[in-house]
């Protein structure tokens, strides 16, 4: 069995906890957070070393790269919807205030989509009475 290169493993880890591990809200959003950051590595290395092809007249299209979520719906079976909303909520909210959150009853997403929306003041005065 060949060897796979640290990222593609790292992938392939990272995909197979999102197919089978009961995850919260949370941590599919840190492991998707996880995955966009180590596919864009890597797609910006496979450029480098494999530039795309110019375009040859109208009739033979350049071939469309897949977007990471679509590679990672088409990997891990999730709609490219749900790999964009768990993304954005990684993104989108410090990870002090997502290890505040992440397993208590408040780690859900209507929860994080709330958090996502509010200023980084009100973010932390929200989620600091978890701590109190």
């Amino acid at each position: 069995m060949p060897i796979l290169p640290e990222i593609d493993r790292q992938l392939w880890e990272i995909d197979e906890n999102l197919m089978r591990a009961e995850l919260s809200p949370t941590e599919m959003a840190e492991h998707l957070a996880r995955r966009e950051k180590l596919w864009a590595e890597r797609e910006n290395q496979v450029g480098k070393v494999c530039p795309p092809e110019k375009p040859v007249g109208y009739k033979s299209p350049p071939e469309q790269q897949k977007g990471f979520a679509a590679d990672t719906a088409e990997k891990t079976g999730m709609s490219k919807r749900a790999v964009n909303l768990a993304t954005s909520r990684a993104n989108s909210i410090p990870s002090d205030i997502r290890d505040t959150i992440k397993g208590t009853k408040l780690d859900t997403g209507v929860y994080l989509d709330s958090l996502k929306g509010m200023e980084p003041e009100e973010r932390h005065l929200r989620s600091g009475h978890l701590t109190t």
